[in-house]
């Protein structure tokens, strides 16, 4: 896989992916507003891992259909089983994610104490402010992101038709992938 360079049209795919353009599928240029990027997973290599669903796209025998309306297509849902494999493969990034928030949260209480402090003499140290300044920041980003993950998982709940089940499928894989991305580089 080699980055796409240049202006580009990016048009959505049946599969809910964006083809050669997607990062989930080709090397990003790096990007001063997400630099994680260039961390996107690929596939686990065993096959086994939870998150190995997120990069397939569901079957038409992965959809339980409510109505069947010859006028119209049928609308219904993802099986609970199907569900089911995408809430576990999702808990393989929020326990981390929330590992992460609790240890920043942790750390951000810690620094706000010590600016509480009386300040001794000399001159102020800016170093807390900036840590607490940069904390604040990745907390911020890491709710983004998680907010965009329970989204992207929650339009599963409602009814939909198959074509559109399928195409929710890769801002749900994006979602992971970029949270996945997020943690790495923090590390």
């Amino acid at each position: 896989p080699e980055p796409v360079l240049g202006d580009v049209t990016v048009t959505l795919r049946s599969d809910g992916r964006f083809g050669q353009q997607d990062y989930l599928n080709w090397p990003q240029v790096f990007s001063l507003d997400k630099p994680y990027l260039g961390l996107i997973p690929h596939r686990p290599w065993d096959t086994r891992h939870p998150a190995c669903v997120l990069w397939d796209s569901p079957r038409a025998e992965d959809f339980s259909r409510a109505n069947n309306h010859p006028d119209g297509e049928a609308f219904g849902r993802l099986s609970s089983a199907t569900l089911n494999q995408l809430a576990r493969a999702l808990q393989t990034i929020r326990s981390p994610l929330a590992t992460y928030r609790t240890a920043a949260d942790t750390k951000l209480r810690q620094y706000r104490e010590w600016q509480a402090r009386p300040a001794p003499r000399g001159p102020p140290t800016p170093d807390l402010d900036q840590q607490i300044h940069f904390l604040q920041s990745r907390l911020s980003e890491l709710s983004t992101l998680e907010a965009r993950l329970s989204l992207a998982f929650d339009m599963f709940t409602g009814p939909a038709t198959y074509g559109q089940t399928v195409i929710q499928w890769g801002p749900l894989h994006r979602c992971y992938a970029e949270c996945w991305a997020w943690l790495e580089w923090q590390k």
